[in-house]
């Protein structure tokens, strides 16, 4: 099954959308990818329905994602959670698991 930009989204609210603000969030996010200009022309100009507040939301987790990619990639979330699980990590005794080691 093909998923679209909104079904890989976390889940942030237990309710289920509306179905017009999911083909709005679906909309917005592929416009803003591929024609992002426009997007932000049609943003500008849409109404408060619940299509146009999900194209809206689209279009801003497109460019939230667009701005995660553009961190180098030291200061990006993901490293940083691996970062600070292998310094709470103890490190293994080498010298216990190497019996060609000689000991003191």
């Amino acid at each position: 099954m093909l998923k679209t930009p909104f079904d890989m989204l976390p889940e942030q609210e237990p309710e289920d959308p509306q179905p017009d603000f999911v083909k709005g969030f679906n909309e917005g996010y592929l416009l803003a990818r591929e024609m992002p200009e426009l997007a932000e022309k049609i943003a500008g100009a849409a109404t408060q329905s619940e299509r146009s507040q999900g194209f809206k939301s689209g279009l801003e987790q497109f460019e939230h994602e667009q701005d995660l990619n553009r961190q180098p990639i030291w200061m990006r979330e993901d490293r940083l959670q691996s970062f600070n699980q292998d310094k709470d990590r103890t490190p293994p005794d080498r010298h216990k698991e190497d019996p060609d080691v000689e000991r003191s």
